[in-house]
């Protein structure tokens, strides 16, 4: 009996899959089941969205009783999905995807996008706990919802303005709720701590946050969470703490102050520029985002990153076609049956034309 049937097509059919055991008994991470279901009858599913990392199997799960390979780190993560109650059925490539079959992979990535955006929420793997990322969760934990409730992920909406609300003298952001925010996170010694600063700098670092596939998995999907080691965070909560380092640093609020003026002295502001959570913050007021934009981007990556990563390189263009506004006029989906040189070639061609290819 075949592992996978083939889904339809016509009506926009995917796999999900679950644990076979009661959710909540972590004992059996291995032993799961899928089933087929179309994005168009709005099914309820999350979302796992991890690094492959090392394409070697290192382990087998079972899969309506038929034996799967995995890599190491989907195996580590499922062991983590497994300990949620909330997750019955999720969507993860390696497993709902038949790797085996190129058509299949055509058809289903040129579906990532509805997958994404309809998953009720992603669960994003950073992989276990090293370089004391431990300490990142707990601040994330600790300050990431009032930051988000004091809107601190506004201040990147006027943070290039002249008139910038991080430019305000800290006497005038009394009735600033974000900034009043800033100015008790820079009066917290702990905060301060050069230990903790150097693990968000790592944290930062991992390749979750520039490989090309993720920034739409990330940016999509209505809620989420991220998962590093046995910790977890909202996402938002998450961005919405990071951002509030980045403004400590950067803007020139705390800078007014003698006594903040060196905070955040070892981190390097290209650390925040992850183009997953700009592409959600940009995806969550509305705005379009060209593929130009997102392939020729004048940001800069941090030093040791690259700014987009993918094992295969026409990934670079195929990951960001999901989230980008003029995808669908300029006539361009993934194939993975064209080399790198024609898929580049294909893009140039209908970027230049606006999609009216011969």
């Amino acid at each position: 009996m075949l592992l996978y049937d083939i889904p339809s097509l016509e009506n926009r059919e995917i796999r999900v899959v679950r644990f076979c055991a009661p959710q909540g008994a972590c004992t059996d991470s291995n032993n799961l089941t899928f089933t087929r279901v179309s994005l168009g009858d709005h099914p309820s599913y999350h979302a796992l969205s991890y690094v492959w990392g090392d394409p070697t199997p290192a382990a087998t799960i079972k899969v309506n009783g038929q034996c799967l390979p995995i890599g190491q780190n989907l195996q580590v993560a499922l062991l983590q999905l497994r300990k949620d109650p909330a997750i019955s059925w999720f969507w993860v490539d390696a497993i709902c995807v038949n790797q085996k079959d190129q058509e299949e992979i055509n058809q289903q990535t040129a579906q990532m996008r509805d997958i994404f955006a309809q998953a009720s929420s992603v669960h994003i793997w950073l992989s276990p706990t090293s370089d004391n990322s431990h300490l990142v969760m707990d601040m994330a934990k600790r300050i990431g919802t009032n930051a988000l409730e004091a809107g601190v992920l506004d201040l990147w909406n006027d943070w290039m303005s002249k008139d910038s609300r991080v430019d305000r003298n800290p006497g005038d952001a009394r009735d600033d709720k974000a900034l009043q925010l800033l100015a008790e996170l820079l009066t917290d010694t702990s905060f301060h701590s050069p230990v903790l600063l150097k693990a968000i700098s790592a944290l930062l670092s991992r390749p979750n946050w520039f490989r090309s596939w993720i920034i739409q998995e990330i940016a999509l999907p209505p809620s989420g969470v991220i998962l590093c080691g046995d910790q977890n965070v909202p996402l938002d909560a998450f961005d919405a703490a990071i951002t509030a380092v980045y403004f400590c640093k950067v803007g020139r609020f705390p800078k007014r102050m003698l006594q903040w003026r060196n905070f955040g002295a070892g981190l390097d502001n290209n650390d925040f520029h992850l183009r997953g959570l700009i592409a959600r913050r940009q995806h969550r007021r509305g705005q379009d985002i060209s593929l130009g934009e997102f392939l020729l981007s004048e940001m800069r990556s941090a030093p040791n990153r690259p700014f987009y990563a993918a094992t295969d390189p026409r990934d670079i263009i195929f990951g960001v076609l999901g989230i980008a506004a003029d995808t669908v006029p300029l006539h361009l989906r993934p194939d993975y049956s064209k080399t790198t040189p024609q898929t580049r070639l294909i893009y140039h061609l209908g970027y230049q034309t606006g999609g009216e290819l011969a």
